[in-house]
């Protein structure tokens, strides 16, 4: 399961946030607005319980105003 989120900062802790995402080995950022404080990253996770859990952190980082899931794809093709 893949997620995309919309993240946002507060723009004077822009950089302390993104850094603090990019540390997850589960999250990678996509798009950046430094000046409004606006991030979109997408989430991998197993399960939806893992990948709402997973949100459920974004949105405890210090400094973060709001984290929402704006889409997600599941493959459940058994194929891959």
């Amino acid at each position: 399961m893949i997620s995309a989120v919309l993240v946002v900062a507060k723009p004077e802790h822009f950089e302390e946030v993104r850094t603090a995402l990019e540390g997850h080995a589960w999250a990678d950022v996509h798009h950046e607005e430094t000046e409004s404080g606006r991030l979109v990253a997408t989430i991998e996770a197993s399960t939806t319980d893992e990948a709402q859990a997973r949100l459920l952190e974004l949105r405890s980082l210090p400094h973060v105003v709001l984290a929402e899931m704006v889409e997600h794809f599941v493959d459940d093709d058994p194929a891959d």
